[in-house]
């Protein structure tokens, strides 16, 4: 992830600079509903011709998020941990086997 933060960091300073804060953010939830739309074609909710990969759309997210935490100088891996152990102690302390949406669910 660090890598993929660098050439985010790289492409973004050879190419005007950051935007602002609220910009990245707007762009990221932009991506976000391109996915959204990508999954309701794939899935025949909606209809096209020629349904995109969802793979170029997950690329425009990543762009994002990355220059949103470059931004904020936020440690892409760093945070990926502490969110799988905070799912974890979610998990762990439920008597029962949970989904990923029970674990993932805000508290």
């Amino acid at each position: 992830m660090k890598l993929i933060q660098e050439k985010v960091d790289n492409w973004i300073n050879t190419n005007g600079g950051y935007w602002p804060e609220h910009i990245i953010f707007m762009r990221l939830v932009e991506e976000v509903g391109e996915i959204g739309r990508v999954l309701s074609l794939k899935t025949g909710h909606r209809k096209k011709a020629e349904v995109e990969k969802i793979d170029l759309e997950i690329g425009d997210v990543m762009f994002s998020l990355a220059a949103l935490a470059n931004l904020n100088n936020i440690d892409i891996e760093k945070a990926i941990e502490q969110s799988i152990d905070k799912y974890n102690r979610r998990s762990s302390n439920s008597s029962e086997e949970n989904s990923f949406h029970e674990v993932h669910s805000p508290t």
